[in-house]
């Protein structure tokens, strides 16, 4: 029996269908996490999910603002 993965993950991806959005708090100077996010990013649209990227800086000052 041969297993295909991408039509086993474009069936798990089409069940994701949604109006979401995710806030991805990353380090600018990271070339390792850009990428990663970068990747994710692509998936996301595919399905309908918006990815907000925050740096941490302005995350920290989003906190300060909050009162958090």
């Amino acid at each position: 029996m041969i297993i295909d993965g991408k039509q086993i993950a474009d069936e798990i991806l089409d069940g994701l269908q949604g109006n979401y959005t995710l806030g991805v708090v990353l380090n600018e100077g990271d070339a390792t996490s850009n990428s990663f996010v970068r990747m994710k990013e692509r998936v996301a649209a595919r399905v309908g999910v918006t990815i907000k990227r925050f740096s941490v800086e302005e995350f920290d000052k989003a906190l300060l603002c909050d009162g958090v």
